[in-house]
């Protein structure tokens, strides 16, 4: 969710930009100036709070590991797919010899 809301800053900021020249131009009227200057305070406004969920995020991971609420986290996606070999009817037996015991 950061990196999209800071995308959305950087395009919003890109178009606030131009969006004062094309007014002096004559291109584009001052409603168009003002709703674009309204959507990059909003972006911004996202951005920061999607900051704040992560680094919330963190110290609740490292208060559920027990360790400084400040301590850096590194995400590492490790997952990897393994289908599934056994059918039905081994799944089956394997759960009925389970239920017995």
């Amino acid at each position: 969710m950061r990196e999209v809301a800071r995308q959305s800053v950087e395009q919003l900021s890109s178009h606030a930009n131009v969006a004062p020249q094309l007014l002096r131009s004559g291109a584009d009227p001052k409603n168009d100036l003002l709703q674009s200057e309204v959507q990059l305070a909003n972006g911004t406004q996202s951005l920061v709070r999607a900051d704040n969920e992560l680094e919330m995020a963190r110290a609740r991971f490292n208060t559920v590991l027990r360790r400084d609420i400040n301590m850096p986290v590194k995400v590492e996606d490790i997952l990897t797919h393994q289908t599934f070999a056994p059918d039905i009817n081994e799944c089956l037996k394997t759960a009925m010899e389970t239920a017995r015991r």
